[in-house]
């Protein structure tokens, strides 16, 4: 998970999710290494779960957003991919 998705705040590591109505919710959640602006979530998040990693400072729980896919990549921070048939 990238590590801006994480709060720290007085009742521990949270981050918000994006509930099926559209609205956010912050969430508890544990955490384990972190690596390259990415943070290991041990527990509290599920794999279909939409996690909100930018404009957290905009949020309170139960508000109303509409979600920005970002696509999920295997490929580690700093490394970039050349696209099938690009000979550049």
């Amino acid at each position: 998970m990238p590590s801006r998705a994480i709060i720290n705040t007085q009742d521990g590591t949270q981050l918000y999710v994006v509930a099926a109505d559209g609205r956010v919710q912050l969430r508890p959640v544990t955490t384990g290494a972190s690596v390259e602006g990415m943070t290991e979530v041990r527990s509290g998040v599920a794999p279909a779960d939409l996690v909100v990693f930018d404009g957290q400072s905009r949020l309170n729980p139960g508000m109303r957003v509409a979600a920005n896919m970002v696509a999920a990549t295997a490929e580690a921070p700093g490394h970039t991919a050349t696209p099938a048939g690009d000979a550049s």
